[in-house]
């Protein structure tokens, strides 16, 4: 990530909130890659190839970054926020040294996505500790990471200006008789050339009968509906953008249900905006959903996106207020009656008095004739 060292004091500030709040002798943050792995980058700024790594952090500011395998530790040296990197085959095993070392036998231990950690290392840290404490305190970070300073905010929307050229450059290019993954062959190809990290990206070009999946050898045949879900990691931060796309004219069904999905977002959006609780905004769009007939094919409304592609759902459920600062991706998804989905979706960021769209590509069904 290319952030501030303002940006870094500013996280560790919250980490050692955590700390003091909590009374925690010390806070371990888990991160699991290639999917799972935005908690830890946040507080360390490397990315992690592959595998688990886990951060120590103590009341007195010190880190140490931790992983049971030599590469990323090699990689982490060149260049992360840690003030120590160590490699060892059970990382539990190193954590519960350095809490010995420092006198601390029965320490109280926060944990960030304990639901990563390897087992061995939890054993290896309860067996080696058997009077500690383990705290998890995974709600209380996700509200420090879910509330984006303008650094990230700028780096996701770059994130978003790709994506938007992605399918632009895509849009032109669809013909029949181009297979699934020649589309997300050019998609994908666009984003890498401009620095895109990862992506999470799902295509179906039977949209209203089968759920969208990885791309396939099925070739586009006129008369089409394709979705096209794409979503790009850039230096550390996700966007997501949702598009149905038509190769022909789109039937009348369909294009109603697309309107219908996209007169439920903006009605949702006047919900958008600080103070408002999550669960009423999800709550008006599924409602929208249902005035027009349909049903939402989950109640999840969208989620809130940034360092993970999914830091939290949004839904009904969430007990979740909006805040400035905050990103979420707006995606109603209907149900159709043979088995499929028509959805839309895109990135917002919401402000001091209501929100912004980031994503610019219109929300329009795209059609190619």
């Amino acid at each position: 990530m290319s952030l501030s060292a303002s940006e870094r004091a500013r996280r560790y500030q919250g980490a050692l909130g955590i700390l003091q709040r909590n009374g925690l002798d010390a806070l371990i943050v888990v991160g699991r890659e290639p999917a799972s792995g935005g908690q830890l980058r946040y507080l360390t700024n490397f990315r992690l190839h592959s595998g688990p790594g886990g951060l120590l952090v103590l009341p007195d500011g010190s880190t140490a970054l931790m992983f049971s395998r030599p590469m990323p530790a090699y990689w982490a040296r060149k260049g992360c926020w840690a003030d120590d990197v160590r490699v060892n085959p059970n990382c539990g095993v190193e954590i519960a040294g350095e809490l010995k070392a420092r006198g601390l036998e029965r320490p109280r231990i926060g944990l960030v996505r304990l639901d990563l950690m390897p087992v061995q290392w939890y054993q290896a840290l309860t067996e080696a500790l058997p009077q500690s404490q383990i705290v998890e305190v995974d709600a209380e970070y996700l509200r420090m990471t879910v509330v984006k300073s303008a650094e990230e905010i700028e780096i996701v929307e770059r994130s978003v200006e790709i994506a938007d050229g992605a399918l632009a450059d895509v849009a032109q290019s669809i013909e029949p008789g181009q297979t699934e993954y020649e589309v997300m062959a050019r998609l994908e190809c666009f984003m890498r050339r401009r620095g895109i990290d990862q992506f999470f990206n799902l295509i179906g070009s039977r949209a209203l009968q089968e759920y969208c999946y990885h791309p396939s050898m099925r070739a586009l045949e006129r008369g089409d509906t394709m979705v096209i879900e794409i979503s790009p990691q850039l230096e550390g931060y996700w966007s997501h953008l949702v598009r149905m796309v038509g190769i022909g004219k789109p039937s009348p069904q369909v294009a109603a249900a697309y309107d219908l999905c996209r007169a439920a977002k903006e009605e949702s959006l006047a919900r958008l905006r600080p103070g408002e609780k999550v669960a009423d905004w999800a709550r008006a769009m599924e409602d929208a959903v249902i005035r027009g007939g349909r049903q939402m094919w989950r109640s999840d409304a969208g989620h809130f996106i940034g360092v993970d592609l999914v830091e939290a759902w949004a839904n009904r459920e969430s007990d979740v207020t909006f805040q400035p600062g905050m990103v979420i991706t707006l995606h109603p998804i209907i149900h159709q009656p043979d088995g499929g989905l028509v959805l839309g979706g895109e990135t917002y960021v919401v402000t001091d008095t209501g929100y912004r769209r980031l994503n610019r590509f219109s929300d329009e069904l795209v059609v190619v004739s």
